[in-house]
């Protein structure tokens, strides 16, 4: 609920959130989580210039991205996950291997 009450402040009495049917506080949710989002990624881009090149400026950006495409298309094909999987894991393996890449040159 604080999602929506956040998000879209003064459309919903705080009674009239708690009458929705299950499925419209799920879409309205959903979009109230996408409304943050882009929120948040709006402000990210105020910081654009001031963070310009940081690893965690990027890695939050794309994160806001990831969770807005996820939101707005909850719905997935079993190829869409499986290739999703695979990407998250080659990413991990990669961090994993410049990890003990660091670690052997410290040595």
């Amino acid at each position: 609920m604080a999602e929506i009450a956040t998000a879209f402040p003064g459309l919903f009495g705080y009674f009239d959130l708690l009458n929705l049917d299950l499925r419209d506080f799920a879409w309205w949710e959903r979009k109230a989580r996408v409304e943050i989002a882009r929120k948040r990624l709006d402000g990210m881009g105020l910081m654009r210039l001031a963070m310009h090149g940081d690893e965690s400026y990027n890695r939050q950006v794309q994160n806001l991205i990831d969770q807005i495409e996820l939101w707005e298309r909850p719905k997935w094909t079993d190829a869409e996950v499986i290739a999703n999987w695979n990407a998250r894991m080659e990413e991990i393996k990669r961090a994993l291997k410049k990890v003990k890449e660091g670690s052997k040159q410290k040595k």
